[in-house]
C-alpha cells in the first residue's frame, strides 16, 4: 500500500477564551451562575487537521508487475463536483477547561 498525500495542514490553538456559553458535563449549578463562570473564566484549545487531497494506492508483487500503481481510494473531488479549494478531510478537536482547573 502506498499513500499520497496532498497539502496537510495541522493548526493548534493552545488558549482562548471561549466564545459561546457550553453547559458542562457533572455540573450541579444554577444556568445564571454557570454563565457568568463560563463567560469569564471558561477557555478553549483546538487542533484543526485539513487534507487537500490524498490517495491510496495498490503496490504490486514480484507476481504482478505494473508499470504505475493502480488507485484503490482516492478523493474524486471532479467526479463529485465539489470545489478544488474544499478539504477532502477536515477534523477539529477542541477542548473546553477552566484555567484554574476548577469547575
Amino acid at each position: 500500500m502506498q499513500l499520497s498525500f496532498t497539502q496537510l495542514t495541522i493548526d493548534y490553538y493552545p488558549y482562548h477564551k471561549a466564545e459561546k456559553d457550553y453547559p458542562l458535563k457533572g455540573t450541579c449549578r444554577t444556568p445564571s451562575v454557570l454563565s457568568q463562570q463560563s463567560k469569564a473564566k471558561l477557555m478553549s484549545s483546538s487542533v484543526v487537521v485539513r487534507l487537500a487531497d490524498f490517495n491510496i494506492y495498490q503496490v504490486s508483487t514480484a507476481e504482478q508487475c505494473r508499470s504505475s500503481p493502480k488507485s484503490m481510494i482516492c478523493c474524486n473531488k471532479k467526479s463529485l463536483y465539489l470545489p478544488q479549494e474544499m478539504s477532502a478531510v477536515y477534523i477539529e478537536f477542541t477542548e473546553y477547561y477552566y484555567p484554574d482547573g476548577k469547575d
